[in-house]
Order: C-alpha cells, then structure tokens, then sequence
C-alpha cells in the first residue's frame, strides 16, 4: 500500500501488474488515478479510506478477480470504463451519493447477474452495461430522465437470459441501439402514449432477442 505520508498516486502506477493481489490507500487519497490497476488480473481486495470520491477512468480496467466493487460511502464519481471486463463482479449496487458514472464503467462485465443503481443518478451513461450477457435484473432510481446510446445492448450472447428491468415514468430520452441486441422484460410507470411519447434515438430495440414493455394499460411488443 501508499505509506500514510503518501498523498500522491501516479496514473498507471501498477498497469498489467499480474501479481498484485491488495492495496491499501493512504488515507489522504481523494481520487483513485486514471489506469491505476489497469490489467491487474490478480487483484481481490483494495482497501479505500474515507477521503476517496472519485474513481479515475479505466482505474480497474480487466481486474477480473476483483468480486466486489471498492466503493466508500462519500464517492461522488465513477469516470469512464473504470470496472470494464471485471468478469468477477456478480452484483453491482451503488451506495448514494454517486450521481456521476461515466460511459462503459461496465462494459463488458461478464458474470455480472444484477445492478442496482442509486437515487440521485440522472442519467445512464453510453454504453454503461454494454455486452454483460448474464444480467437479468437493473433497479433504476426514480428520476432517471435519459439512458444512453448502448446502454443495455448485446445481452443476448452466450444464450443469455431477458432482462428484467424497470424504467421509471420520468425517463424523457432513450438514446441510439440502448437496448439492441437484447432480450428486454421491462415495466413502464407510464401508459402506452406515454412512452410513446418518450424520444427515442434509431434502433431503441431489435436485431437479436425480443422486447416486452408492460406500461400501466397494456403491453408493447417492440421490434425497432
């Protein structure tokens, strides 16, 4: 680990470092570096001090023994790819107060089954669970307006399972191919013209896998 005197992490620091198996932080780090553990793939257990708010993007990049996500009550931000190929995660919950995660933060996470995402979030970022096969349950908070382009998209390799998952009556924009290549059973706080009237970028649904929406009157059988 950082010896306590330690206040300065350099990004990269341990890059495709394949026999660190822990770290421990000083406890005057607020920002884990961009690329810190990247390609770490032996890497369990980081132990975080209360100072940290920010994971930098691709910190934790292909740590595919990591099996549970280094997050501290106080964290604010998640930047860009930073768990991408954690194939160790099962379940992802974030605790509140992380309103910022940046796009493809999960890309890629093979064995994740279920993500649970914290009240305060506004938006789900590009590609944050691109090509996550197995996970078939995502909890959206309430106030969730806009969900990226390929956020939820090809989840149907490797014989997947649907997705189950609910999109709260405040989400306003579904962006490009969001759930393409997926199998999709959601449930809409909303009636049919409601989220009919949501914008929508092309692609929304369709190619592989077929998607179900239940609003409050009825359900839609989407394939575009």
């Amino acid at each position: 680990g950082l010896h306590k005197d330690v206040c300065i992490a350099v990004g990269g620091a341990f890059e495709d470092n394949t026999q660190l198996t822990s770290f421990t932080f000083s406890d005057t780090i607020t920002r884990i570096p961009d690329r810190f553990f990247y390609g770490c793939t032996s890497l369990r257990a980081v132990h975080l001090p209360d100072t940290v708010t920010t994971v930098g993007a691709y910190a934790f990049y292909q740590c595919s023994a990591l099996t549970d996500l280094p997050l501290r009550v106080g964290m604010t931000t998640i930047e860009e790819y930073a768990f991408g190929l954690c194939h160790g995660l099962t379940a992802i919950c974030l605790p509140e107060g992380i309103t910022n995660v940046g796009a493809y933060a999960f890309t890629g996470c093979s064995n994740l089954l279920s993500a649970e995402l914290p009240t305060g979030m506004t938006r789900i970022a590009e590609g944050l669970f691109l090509n996550c096969p197995l996970l078939n349950s995502v909890i959206l908070p309430e106030g969730i307006t806009h969900i990226g382009h390929l956020a939820f998209s090809w989840m149907d390799r490797n014989n997947a399972t649907s997705l189950d998952i609910r999109i709260p009556k405040s989400v306003s924009y579904l962006g490009e191919q969001c759930f393409a290549n997926s199998s999709v059973n959601a449930r809409f706080d909303g009636t049919k013209a409601e989220w009919e009237a949501i914008e929508k970028g092309d692609g929304c649904f369709g190619g592989i896998g077929s998607s179900g929406i239940s609003c409050t009157d009825g359900i839609l059988f989407l394939n575009k």
